[in-house]
């Protein structure tokens, strides 16, 4: 499967023992995502808003905002880094 194909099947899932919290811009979360998707594990794909706007502002969210937005992602990353696997 093409990898935007894969993450829109993923993110679709429900019920799965394993999520990865990620975000599509970041080279140490792909790296997790591949490694799922190579070893068969079934996974729920949950995208993760770390910056205002878009990545491409970099400017981060502040944590509270993060905490706010997806509190099951700062569950897992207390600090709000990707990724993250629960």
């Amino acid at each position: 499967m093409a990898g935007e194909v894969t993450i829109a099947a993923r993110s679709q899932a429900s019920e799965f023992d394993v999520e990865l919290f990620c975000g599509w811009f970041c080279p140490f979360a792909q790296r997790a995502w591949i490694a799922l998707e190579e070893c068969g594990v079934p996974y729920k794909y949950v995208e993760c808003e770390m910056y205002e706007g878009s990545a491409s502002t970099k400017r981060p969210l502040p944590l509270e905002e993060k905490r706010r937005r997806n509190a099951d992602w700062i569950a897992v990353s207390p600090r709000g880094l990707v990724p993250a696997l629960r």
